[in-house]
C-alpha cells in the first residue's frame, strides 16, 4: 500500500528489509553480512554516566560610556558592525533566483542594497497549483551568551520565529489544523563540558551548566509556540589545549577574546637532556573555547504568498507602529559592542539581559500575522540585532525614504528609559509596521489589547528622533547607508 502511496504522490520508496524478534540489526551487501549488531547492547543505558555541573553566572559590570555620541555617530557605530553590516557583497556573489522560484530574496529594497531578514521561495513543482511558498530565516545570539545562555538560546528562536511573523507566516494553530509547517534545525556549538578533560574542571562543570540552562531555554520555547526541532547538529567539544611559552600572556589576545582563554599550568612529560630519563613538568597552557552558541535555521509554509510584505517603507505619510514591550535590556547589545570598540577594543559589559515574556510574544505574534493576513500591513521589520534605529534604518533605506518618530510614545513598563535604551535594546518580541492612514481604524481594532503604540509616520528622506527629553535630531541616512555597506565590500 505504501509503495502504490507513494506512486501517486511521486515518493521515491525503497524497501530496505523486514523486521524481526532476533535482536540483532542484520546488514548485508550482495548476499554478505557486512554488520551485526547486538539491539540490546545498544541502547543499555547502564552503566549510567556521572557529570558535574556547576551555574556560577555570567561576569557582568556596569557599563561605563566615557564620550556623548549624536544619534547619527551612534548609528553609524552600530550599522558597521559586523553582525549588522551590509552582507551585499557575499549575496552577489551567487544568483538567488535559480530557476525563478524566488519571490524574496536575501536582498530588498527598490536597489536591492539591504539584507532581508528572510527569503521566501516558490517551489517550482507547485506552479500553477496554489499560492502556497516556503519562508526561510535563521536566529543566533552569540554575544547574549557571555551574560546568560537560557536567554541567548530563546533569543535566537524567537529572532528566528519574529522574522518569519514579520514576513507573513503564523504560527502553528493547535485548535484548527492547517498547513502551517515549521521545519526548525537546532545547531549547538559548544564548549568541552567533560570536566575531567578541561584545562581545569570549572571549566568544564560550567560549560555543562551552561548546556543544561540552554536545554530548558529551547524546551520552553518550543512548548509555548508549538513549533518542533526536527533535525540539527550537535558540536559538543567545541574546545582545544595548545601548550604556550613560559612568557605568554593573555594581554597579548585581543581583549574581546580573552574571556574565551583559559591559562593555566598542565604537567607535561619531557625528556632531560642530560640523563635522558622522562620527567614530569608543569608547564604553561591555554584552553581556546567557543561561545555556547545555538543557531536556530527555520522552513516555514507560507499559505498565500500574496499576502506577503517587506520591511521597506512604501509611501510618505504611512504610520509607523511599534509592536510590542520595549524594556531597558542593553545588555550584550549591538550598541555596547560598537561603543566598546570605539572606546576600549571590546565590547562593554553590563547592561540587563535581552529577556522575553513567552505569553506575550505569541499574542503579539497571533496580532501581527492577523493585521497582514488582512492586508493592513504596507510593511512589517522584525526588531532584533542593533534594536529599533536598525529596523527603521533598514526600512527607510530600502524604500529609500525616511521617517519622523516619537520616542516618547514608545510603549514600555519602566517610567522611564533613555533614548539608547529606547533605540537599541534588543528586547525580543518588537515589530515595527507601518500603514495606510486609511486603515488605522481597523489595524488598532485587530490588535486589540496587545501593547502596541503609533510612533510616527513615513517621510521623503532622513530620521528625525525626537528623544524622550524633548530634543529632535535628524539623521543623515546617506552617511548612515556608507556605513552600513562599507564594512564587508570586499571589491
Amino acid at each position: 500500500i505504501l509503495i502504490e502511496k507513494s506512486k501517486i504522490h511521486d515518493v521515491e520508496v525503497t524497501e530496505l528489509g523486514k523486521l524481526t524478534e532476533s535482536g540483532y540489526v542484520h546488514l548485508t551487501y550482495e548476499g554478505k553480512t557486512v554488520a551485526l549488531i547486538n539491539i540490546n547492547k545498544l541502547f543499555n543505558t547502564e552503566p549510567r554516566k556521572e557529570m558535574k555541573a556547576a551555574w556560577t553566572g555570567g561576569a557582568t559590570q556596569q557599563k561605563i560610556i566615557t564620550s556623548d555620541y549624536s544619534l547619527e555617530d551612534s548609528l553609524c557605530l552600530v550599522m558597521s558592525q559586523p553582525d549588522v553590516a551590509s552582507k551585499e557583497w557575499f549575496f552577489r556573489q551567487k544568483d538567488s533566483s535559480v530557476k525563478g522560484g524566488t519571490i524574496q530574496g536575501p536582498l530588498i529594497g527598490l536597489e536591492q542594497e539591504v539584507e532581508a531578514d528572510a527569503t521566501i521561495q516558490k517551489p517550482l513543482d507547485t506552479e500553477g497549483k496554489d499560492f502556497g511558498a516556503i519562508a526561510y530565516a535563521l536566529g543566533i545570539a552569540p554575544k547574549v551568551s557571555d551574560l546568560d545562555h537560557y536567554h541567548a538560546v530563546q533569543k535566537s528562536f524567537l529572532d528566528m520565529v519574529g522574522k518569519i511573523i514579520a514576513i507573513g507566516g503564523k504560527l502553528p494553530d493547535m485548535e484548527h489544523a492547517g498547513w502551517d509547517a515549521w521545519g526548525v534545525c537546532g545547531n549547538y556549538c559548544q564548549p568541552n563540558s567533560e570536566g575531567n578533560s578541561t584545562l581545569v574542571k570549572e571549566n568544564g562543570e560550567y560549560n555543562l551548566a551552561s548546556l543544561i540552562r540552554e536545554g530548558i531555554g529551547v524546551r520552553e520555547v518550543i512548548e509555548k509556540l508549538n513549533i518542533p526541532i526536527i533535525s540539527g547538529k550537535d558540536s559538543m567539544k567545541c574546545s582545544c589545549v595548545y601548550q604556550v611559552e613560559d612568557s605568554f600572556s593573555l594581554d597579548d589576545v585581543p581583549a574581546d577574546l580573552r574571556k574565551h582563554i583559559t591559562l593555566a599550568e598542565k604537567e607535561v612529560t619531557e625528556i632531560d637532556e642530560l640523563t635522558g630519563a622522562e620527567v614530569k613538568v608543569m608547564k604553561p597552557h591555554i584552553e581556546i573555547h567557543d561561545p555556547e552558541t545555538y543557531l536556530v535555521s527555520g522552513a516555514v509554509k507560507i499559505e498565500d504568498y500574496r499576502k506577503c510584505v517587506s520591511s521597506s517603507f512604501k509611501m510618505d505619510g504611512d504610520l509607523v507602529y511599534v509592536i510590542g514591550s520595549t524594556e531597558n535590556q542593553l545588555g550584550a547589545s549591538q550598541y555596547l559592542q560598537a561603543i566598546g570598540y570605539k572606546e576600549q577594543g571590546r565590547p562593554l559589559d553590563g547592561g540587563t539581559i535581552p529577556a522575553v515574556d513567552l505569553d506575550e510574544f505569541v499574542e503579539v505574534a497571533d496580532k501581527v500575522h492577523h493585521v497582514i493576513d488582512r492586508e493592513l500591513v504596507a510593511s512589517c521589520s522584525y526588531i532584533h540585532n542593533g534594536g529599533l534605529a536598525v529596523a527603521l534604518t533598514k526600512a527607510a533605506l530600502a524604500g529609500k525614504k525616511g521617517a519622523v518618530i516619537d520616542l516618547n510614545k514608545i510603549w514600555r513598563t519602566t517610567g522611564y528609559s533613555s533614548t539608547e535604551n529606547l533605540l537599541y535594546s534588543e528586547t525580543p518580541g518588537r515589530f515595527v509596521v507601518t500603514i495606510d492612514p486609511q486603515d488605522q481604524s481597523e489595524f488598532e481594532q485587530t490588535l486589540g489589547s496587545v501593547h502596541y503604540a503609533r510612533v510616527g509616520r513615513v517621510t521623503e528622506k532622513d530620521l528625525r528622533i525626537l528623544r524622550p527629553e524633548c530634543k529632535l535630531e535628524t539623521i543623515d541616512l546617506e552617511k548612515v547607508k556608507q556605513a552600513y555597506q562599507e564594512p564587508l565590500r570586499f571589491e
